[in-house]
This record gives structure tokens, sequence and C-alpha cells, in this order.
């Protein structure tokens, strides 16, 4: 229902479905991941939430990506090539950084720059990287 859902949107707004599913796919299916990871922490439970983001990525590229793939073959965009998956590695890369240099600790301000590079992300897909 929520493809079905999400490709009457792409085309009623003319986007291109790829767009619908970086974005209003993938955060309404990470959502849960959120909440998840948001309470852990609040509770104390670190390990926990960096646990779940971990998990998380590692089962969405690997069998998010190898089960459908295995069934179908999967045409992939020559943007998500050169750009999507560059920037992602980049952030899991400077996150890693971030973390190994930074008292293995997560500040608000590491937070806050994130979700900055997240909305950096946005920007970019939706103005300059289009499909």
């Amino acid at each position: 229902m929520l493809v079905e859902n999400a490709i009457h949107i792409a085309n009623f707004f003319d986007i291109s479905p790829v767009i619908i599913s970086l974005f209003l796919i993938g955060i309404t299916t990470s959502f849960p991941e959120l909440v998840v990871t948001v309470t852990s922490a609040m509770k104390g439970l670190h390990d926990m939430a960096i646990g779940n983001i971990i998990g998380t990525a590692t089962f969405n590229i690997l069998i998010g990506v190898g089960v459908p793939s295995f069934l179908v073959t999967l045409p992939v965009e020559a943007v998500s090539i050169y750009f999507d998956a560059p920037y992602m590695i980049g952030v899991y890369v400077l996150a890693l950084l971030i973390i190994k240099y930074g008292g293995m600790k997560l500040t608000r301000r590491t937070g806050i720059f994130f979700i900055s590079l997240y909305l950096l992300y946005v920007v970019l897909r939706l103005f300059v990287f289009t499909s």
C-alpha cells in the first residue's frame, strides 16, 4: 500500500519515483528505528541505540538489496552510483572518524552536524543531482 500510494504521489506531483523513494519511503520506513534509537538513548541504553543504528543500516544494505536482487534484476540509476552511494559512504566514514577521535561519544553538536548533512543531501539531491 505504501509503494502504491508513493507512486500515485510521484505521478500527481510529477516527481521521479526515485525521489519519493529516497525521502518519503525512506523516512517512513526508518521512523520506527528512529523511535527505538531515541527511546534507548533516553533510557541510557546507549549500546542498544548504537546497535540498532548499525544493525538497521547493515540489514537494509545487505538484505534489503540482496533479497530483491536475488529475486529480480534491479536497474540502478547512474546518480545513485555517482552521488547517493558516495555520499552515504562518506557520511559513514565521517561518523566513524568523529566517534573515534571524539572520545567514543556522540554529542548534541554532532547530532546537529549530521542533521545538517542530511538536509544538505536533500537539497543537493532535489536541486542539483536530479534523476
